[in-house]
């Protein structure tokens, strides 16, 4: 997915109602409207099969790019808690972050991720390989 400015259209987070990122989605699609809904990966055994589910990466939103006659159409989703607006530094933060999150989600998803289980939350990490090597959090 690219992620840049479309003349008057504006990237922004759109925090949907519980449990709708996916409804929001399939709408998007069916009105060509931009949107991006990072996914992770869970596995679950269910009656000793292991079942693979996508997840919001960030449960109740999903980031849209829209002009007014966007923000009209997907209010008529009923899947809508609010948008969040955001000035034009937010904007360029906010794509800058999506193009890092979409970096991330397809290493996840070509399995190139793997969370030691002794990494807890609130502890420091460093990335020693791969694409993000030198970045810590």
């Amino acid at each position: 997915m690219e992620f840049v400015k479309r003349g008057d259209k504006q990237w922004i987070p759109i925090h949907t109602r519980s449990r709708c990122e996916k409804k929001f989605a399939r709408y998007c699609e069916k009105y060509d409207i931009i949107y991006y809904l990072p996914l992770k990966v869970k596995m679950n055994s269910i009656r000793n099969k292991l079942v693979r589910s996508d997840i919001p990466m960030f449960p109740g939103y999903v980031f849209a790019c829209l002009d007014e006659e966007d923000r009209l159409t997907v209010t008529r989703s009923n899947t809508i808690a609010s948008f969040i607006r955001l000035n034009s530094i937010q904007e360029d933060s906010l794509i800058s972050d999506l193009r890092s999150i979409s970096l991330l989600e397809e290493m996840q998803m070509n399995g190139e991720i793997l969370v030691s289980p002794e990494i807890v939350e609130g502890s420091p990490v460093l990335v020693t390989g791969g694409p993000l090597r030198g970045l810590s959090g």
